[in-house]
């Protein structure tokens, strides 16, 4: 009685933290709830195992096996969230284990453990097959578009110029990776150790406050008398990354994106200009096809330059939703807050861009995914193809403003794989994106 109870205000409050918006609250409330039954189940065992000893086993075998199920939920929330239904199917299989134990033992009645396991699996079998069947609505929707992609990657893959070139991006792209790490990160500038001056009021009996002056390499009173980790590393030094020290506040990162965006505007800019690269032109109404212009034609043309519709900050709404979905709330993985593409009309002045930015003394490229790999597998971003580059811009002025240490990211495009990402190509990929919960 006293289990179900608590579990029942436990359901209850977590319900109401999350009518208020607190379900981050609801959560622990389950948890605790939980753990609480499963400790009153143990307690409850121990004591008639006690007072009647081995004479009541069934009895005493419910409780224990009652008590691990009732972990087996807190357990996921706690150590693996994402892996929730998860834990609702392996909880409900057990509790159905259970049920037929007791029911194979007592030989009366269906044990309440087989109807509740039953009845937990029942919600989470309808949520697989809405899923699959969403995936499926998605996956159909997209196949259109991902044919159209596939047509035109399988003509360039054709010609002969197509193959010669597509190799020797492959072996650009190889040499720029050579030595770079599998897996990036946004990090922090260097600090250096400096002596912090704290001061904490110790209380005696003459109620004296007393300045504490240390070193943080010296003595570990620095963290206790500090809880700003940036404060305890001293002032950033300039030009260098700390990979020890990932950020973790997206308000950092859209700060960095923002002083970033102009700089890196100009430096696509100046890569297009030797490179014959285009950008897209604003369409003069909605459904009208993607034009482009050559920034060698548009450097000098003031109605082409502002008529060229750039690529925008990422909106914090995605970024949210990228960061929780793909890595579990951590926002240094984010590496395209500040992004910018380019596009050609060939291969040949694709590859040479990439090229020309790895040579590129103010950039220092941290991760090249090449897509028009022929080894690539398109079906992740439903046949969309491009060479994504992950890059740092380390100039006197990124220096000077901090923001030399933000990776942003450079996409190289073929103009024909540009026209069906706007013709309704992307609108279903985020459909398709959405359904996988990416």
């Amino acid at each position: 009685v006293g289990g179900n109870l608590v579990l029942s205000i436990g359901f209850a409050l977590a319900v109401t933290c999350g009518h208020y918006g607190k379900p981050s609250l609801g959560k622990w409330v389950i948890a605790w709830a939980l753990v609480v039954t499963a400790t009153l189940s143990v307690i409850s065992a121990v004591v008639e195992q006690e007072a009647l000893g081995w004479n009541s086993i069934q009895n005493i075998s419910t409780k224990w096996m009652s008590a691990v199920g009732y972990l087996v939920i807190p357990a996921f929330l706690v150590v693996a969230e994402g892996r929730f239904i998860l834990s609702l199917v392996l909880s409900g299989l057990y509790w159905c284990l259970c049920g037929l134990v007791q029911y194979h033992k007592e030989r009366q009645y269906l044990h309440y453990h087989l109807f509740g396991g039953i009845i937990q699996l029942i919600p989470v079998l309808v949520f697989g097959f809405r899923r699959r069947k969403v995936l499926a609505t998605s996956l159909q929707n997209i196949l259109p578009h991902k044919r159209r992609y596939d047509r035109v990657w399988n003509r360039l893959v054709k010609k002969e110029e197509g193959k010669g070139t597509l190799e020797g991006l492959k072996a650009v792209v190889e040499g720029i990776s050579a030595g770079l790490p599998e897996q990036i990160w946004q990090c922090n500038c260097r600090r250096n150790p400096v002596e912090l001056h704290l001061t904490r009021k110790w209380k005696t009996s003459r109620n004296l406050n007393r300045s504490v002056a240390v070193r943080k390499h010296e003595t570990w009173f620095s963290k206790l008398l500090t809880s700003d980790p940036a404060a305890q590393r001293g002032p950033g030094v300039p030009g260098t990354i700390d990979r020890l020290h990932p950020v973790d506040s997206l308000d950092q990162l859209y700060a960095q994106a923002k002083g970033l965006e102009d700089l890196l505007r100009r430096k696509v800019q100046r890569w297009a200009d030797f490179s014959r690269g285009c950008f897209p032109l604003t369409p003069p109404t909605d459904g009208a096809e993607l034009q482009f212009v050559r920034w060698d034609h548009a450097k000098t043309n003031a109605t082409l330059r502002s008529l060229i519709r750039y690529t925008p900050v990422k909106k914090p709404g995605r970024a949210i939703e990228k960061a929780l979905r793909s890595y579990g709330g951590d926002v240094s993985r984010l590496m395209d807050i500040c992004r910018e593409s380019i596009c050609f009309d060939s291969l040949r002045h694709l590859s040479l861009c990439l090229q020309i930015i790895s040579h590129d003394k103010d950039v220092i490229i941290e991760r090249v995914k090449n897509r028009l790999d022929p080894d690539h597998d398109p079906e992740a971003t439903g046949g969309y193809r491009c060479v994504a580059i992950n890059i740092r811009l380390s100039t006197k002025e990124t220096r000077g403003l901090g923001i030399d240490t933000h990776f942003c990211e450079v996409q190289l495009i073929l103009t024909d794989f540009a026209k069906m990402k706007h013709n309704n190509g992307h609108k279903n990929y985020v459909e398709f994106r959405n359904a996988r919960g990416e």
